[in-house]
């Protein structure tokens, strides 16, 4: 087992979860109200409380799946991630890679499963925090990709999340009607000058 605790940065309400400079693929959507992949091309991130400020991080690797689920955690889910050789870290947005030595999987490579758990996101929600009030534990261990699983969520902020679907997130099946509406929409926002060329 290999773990280590520290502090990072909350940044726009989230953590990243991945590479040292693109998070690896995901197949996982949401679990929890708490980690969420944003799209096909984003990263995978913990969904914090605060806007910004310190949070508190635990990362452990095991070798296989734990046998129960820790407790004392508020929210709790897990997704799959692809792991490619990189160190996976757990970090605010704009924490620079070079300064952290925490690897989520441990050099690993291949599919891991990444169990995240939360608590704290309710004390200063929407707030900025001066001093850490939210900790997260993330348990990773190689596993075969599986859905996302959500195994509790018990604080407000969790359950809130839960029930909303993310407008970010891609849909498992994309609507050809929707793509063509949005793209009409942005072609008529440039045409009047709302929206600059891509």
């Amino acid at each position: 087992m290999v773990e280590a605790s520290y502090v990072t940065r909350v940044d726009l309400r989230v953590l990243e979860v991945g590479s040292s400079d693109q998070v690896s693929t995901a197949t996982s959507l949401a679990a929890g109200g708490l980690i969420v992949r944003m799209g096909a091309e984003q990263p995978v991130h913990l969904l914090a409380g605060i806007v910004m400020g310190p949070a508190r991080v635990t990362i452990r690797t095991l070798d296989a799946r734990p046998d129960v689920v820790e407790a004392g955690w508020e929210d709790v889910g897990e997704v799959s991630i692809l792991a490619d050789g990189r160190p996976v870290f757990v970090r605010g947005p704009w924490v620079e890679h070079r300064d952290l030595r925490f690897d989520l999987v441990d050099g690993g490579t291949g599919w891991y499963r990444v169990r995240a758990h939360a608590r704290g996101r309710d004390l200063l929600y929407d707030l900025v925090a001066e001093e850490p009030v939210e900790d997260y534990l993330l348990v990773a261990w190689p596993e075969a990709p599986a859905e996302p699983h959500t195994v509790q969520v018990t604080s407000k902020h969790g359950s809130e999340l839960a029930a909303t679907p993310f407008p970010w997130m891609p849909a498992a099946e994309p609507d050809p009607l929707r793509r063509a509406a949005e793209a009409n929409l942005r072609d008529a926002a440039r045409r009047n000058g709302l929206l600059s060329g891509e």
